[in-house]
């Protein structure tokens, strides 16, 4: 039997959390379609269409380390038994490496999905989505032309009660394709708004759906994985 926690009703499903017993349980349940990593999320009839936004929290029994992947729901042809979601490789990979090897973080991270705008030094506006914020910055993704040591302001939109929409001046810790951090001064009025907005997103992530790997998996014996096929191998078979 799946070990599930449903969230309260008002809150929004797609932030989810499956728990494995280790990184490489995990990797036997990715499937590598091109340039995407589907997995199957094994709750019945979660209320998520084709193509919606969500963001997956991967923990394990064995360690404190977890990861978070953003991503969409690839398929639901098969709502009996569970929901397709997609993953970018790249960030899949990285994120199984990080868990084997990674430090742990002065500030553990914790998942948004808020659109935001980033305002440069010379005025210039971008809008990129809130991807991770800690105590101490935040990551950001689908930005441009960002490099490191740049000053950005960031401004949460469509913030809701108990989101503040203005984060305040940062700098840029890194830049990479499609993605950069940003870390906030210590003693700036933004790390005030930063610390309410991890609250926020703690009591949302407290609500998340929730499985736990399923002990009849046949991949606990490193055989296949106990899941259905996936939309592609459906239509090929026709």
């Amino acid at each position: 039997m799946l070990a599930v926690r449903q969230p309260a009703p008002q809150q929004s499903a797609r932030f989810l959390r499956y728990r494995f017993d280790d990184a490489a349980q995990l990797r036997r349940h990715f499937q590598l379609v091109g340039a995407r990593a589907l997995l199957f999320y094994p709750l019945a009839h979660l209320p998520l269409v084709e193509g919606a936004r969500a963001a997956l929290e991967v923990s394990f029994a064995t360690s404190d380390q977890l990861f978070v992947l953003h991503g969409q729901v690839h398929g639901t042809g098969q709502p009996a038994h569970g929901t397709w979601l997609e993953f970018s490789v790249q960030r899949a990979l990285t994120g199984l490496r990080e868990v084997a090897s990674a430090p742990k973080r002065r500030y553990r991270r914790v998942a948004t999905d808020y659109l935001v705008n980033l305002t440069g030094p010379l005025g210039t506006v971008q809008l990129g989505r809130l991807l991770d914020v800690s105590p101490g910055g935040a990551r950001i993704g689908g930005v441009t032309g960002v490099t490191a040591g740049a000053q950005m302001r960031v401004r949460v939109l469509g913030a809701t009660r108990g989101v503040p929409s203005e984060l305040g001046p940062s700098i840029v810790c890194w830049a990479k394709t499609g993605e950069c951090a940003v870390k906030f001064e210590p003693d700036s009025f933004a790390r005030a708004n930063l610390a309410r907005l991890v609250q926020h997103m703690h009591g949302v992530w407290e609500s998340a759906t929730t499985v736990v790997h399923p002990a009849v998996c046949h991949c606990v014996s490193a055989s296949d994985v106990f899941e259905p096929l996936t939309p592609e191998a459906i239509e090929q078979a026709r």
